[in-house]
């Protein structure tokens, strides 16, 4: 639907754009229409937060799980043996 139909039928504008979503064709929701800029930012702001969230939840869950011990081994080793440097 166009941003006209927000003004239109709003009723079928939340339709569309809850089956947009559902979809996930992001790119083709009336942006313009859903947020206006204080709440982008909000909305922008809380999802940094979540992303980063998750990716430390996946770093703790891998390190516990031993995935990322190679990288200590490595780490190890190079202590062990320090590149010189000029």
């Amino acid at each position: 639907m166009s941003a006209l139909a927000y003004d239109q039928d709003f009723y079928g504008w939340t339709q569309e754009q809850a089956r947009l979503l559902g979809e996930h064709r992001i790119n083709e929701l009336d942006l313009e229409n859903l947020l206006d800029n204080d709440s982008f930012a909000k909305l922008r702001d809380w999802f940094i937060e979540f992303d980063q969230a998750r990716w430390d939840k996946q770093l703790e869950a891998d390190s516990n799980a031993g995935k990322l011990d190679f990288l200590i081994n490595a780490g190890a080793r190079r202590c062990m043996y320090p590149v010189a440097t000029f």
